[in-house]
């Protein structure tokens, strides 16, 4: 219950840090170049590798207690107790979805508006794009616990998220299922 009500409340303490700083830290980010952007998201992204490092190092060598193993196995894999997957993938995803963001901005950003049709097709294709790199790349990329492993797993969700903020809608306008914003 105390992990619950502490997850409730650093996701309101968040909640309340985007709604308040977000339009200030927008306007920040627009007076910086392309370039700048990149290296500013790429720092943040890595705030989150070291502290997942940081505790990964002081837990080495844990293991589950024996209630939990038993629990877990009801309902799968037992997962590994401490992990760099989970904190390489959302620093990842996120640097890709900010460099995506970052560079579809300097070409007019993107309106999803349009006839439903080409929304649908658009929605589809999007899908399949997703699918090729997270599922893709997750088949043929070494999937271990070594630095090369996760090197390759940041750059694979930075192109999940690339694709997502500005792959896709690049594709989307070089074959007209989506108009240019007026800039």
């Amino acid at each position: 219950m105390h992990d619950v009500l502490a997850g409730w409340l650093v996701g309101a303490v968040l909640l309340w840090v985007f709604t308040r700083f977000w339009d200030s830290a927008i306007a920040w980010l627009k007076t910086k170049s392309l370039s700048q952007q990149i290296l500013i998201a790429f720092v943040i992204s890595l705030i989150p590798i070291a502290l997942a490092a940081g505790i990964v190092v002081r837990l080495d060598g844990y293991t589950f207690p024996e209630e939990w193993k038993d629990n877990a196995l009801r309902t799968g894999p037992i997962p590994a107790p401490v992990s760099m997957e989970d904190p390489l993938t959302a620093a990842g995803t996120f640097f890709g979805l900010a460099v995506g963001a970052a560079w579809l901005a300097t070409r007019g950003g993107y309106q999803a508006s349009g006839p439903i049709e080409k929304r649908a097709l658009r929605y589809v294709i999007g899908l399949i794009g997703v699918a090729i790199l997270w599922r893709g790349l997750g088949l043929v990329l070494p999937n271990q616990a070594d630095l090369l492993s996760y090197i390759l797993r940041y750059i694979r969700y930075s192109l999940v998220g690339f694709w997502v903020t500005a792959g896709a809608p690049w594709l989307f306008f070089r074959f007209k299922l989506a108009e240019t914003p007026n800039m």
